[in-house]
This record gives structure tokens, sequence and C-alpha cells, in this order.
């Protein structure tokens, strides 16, 4: 949760992931994944795809997550907590998590979306901390917002930056 000590700290990390994965990713939003993969998340027609390549491995995906039971909704950034499961910053106004080796037509581990959420539509980045807390940015809220460790559902967040309107 924020407090004083963590607002110079974790909001600038989970802001500066952010940025840096946009630098890698360009438009496609692509995130490094354990220094061996390359996670890229596929903003297409329809709901798109989340797809895993390995490093120096060819140009077809190891793994594919794709399908109406993803949850999948305009992905547009990825990120990764230390256990490998993979958030998804769905610009709908989601975030959908995944197994850290999901592929096909799976269903989510968890979900995070809904009014209390504070997500609205835009969640176009999203960061994982070392403690767990995932950080998404709000577009068209102007705002970045905090949830737990293992938030799902139509959840409130912990904390909220919001920035001017």
């Amino acid at each position: 949760m924020l407090n004083h000590s963590h607002i110079t700290h974790r909001p600038l990390t989970a802001l500066l992931a952010t940025f840096a994965s946009s630098l890698v990713a360009g438009l496609g939003a692509a995130a490094a994944h354990a220094q061996t993969s390359i996670v890229v998340a596929e903003n297409t027609a329809g709901n798109g795809a989340v797809s895993t390549f390995t490093v120096g491995g060819g140009a077809a995906p190891v793994r594919r997550i794709t399908g109406s039971l993803t949850g999948l909704s305009s992905p547009e950034q990825i990120a990764a907590d230390r256990s490998g499961n993979l958030y998804v910053a769905n610009s709908s106004g989601s975030i959908t998590v995944y197994a850290p080796t999901a592929t096909g037509n799976v269903a989510l581990l968890r979900k995070i979306a809904g009014s209390p959420p504070g997500l609205g539509g835009g969640v176009f980045g999203i960061a994982v901390d070392a403690a767990g807390d995932v950080y998404a940015s709000n577009h068209y809220l102007n705002s970045i917002t905090e949830y737990a460790p293992g938030a799902n559902g139509n959840v409130a967040p912990i904390a909220v930056i919001a920035g001017p309107r």
C-alpha cells in the first residue's frame, strides 16, 4: 500500500517499468520474461492475443494465449511477477492474469475489472513490484491504481495516484 516511504520509490518504479516496456515494445507492447523469452501483446481486430517467443528461437511463438476463454480485450502491455504469472493491461478497462505456461484458449487465473477498481477504459500500462502489488496506468482517468497481491474481481484499489484532469 502507498505511504510516505513508497511515494518516492514504488510509483516511480512502476512508471519506469511501464516506460521501459513501452520503449521495448513501440506500439506492439512487449516485455522481457525471465531473460529467455519475449512476451508480446497483440492488440489486433477482435480480442487480440499474447504470444511468447524464445530469444534466438525463430519467428514462431512457443506459446500463444488467444480465444474466448482468455478474457483478453485489446491487450496493450504485459508484466510478470516473481512466479512468472503474466499480467496483461487490456485497454478496454481490465487486467487479466495468466499462469506462466498458459497457452491456447485458456481460462485466466484472475481478472480485475468493474467500477470500483478505478480502471475505466484505457488501461495501457502495467507493472508488478517485488511484493506482488500491481500498478495500472489509466489513460482516460489520468491516474495510476495500485492493487494488492492476488486482487481479483470487482475490487477497489489499495491506492490511487491521480493527476490533474
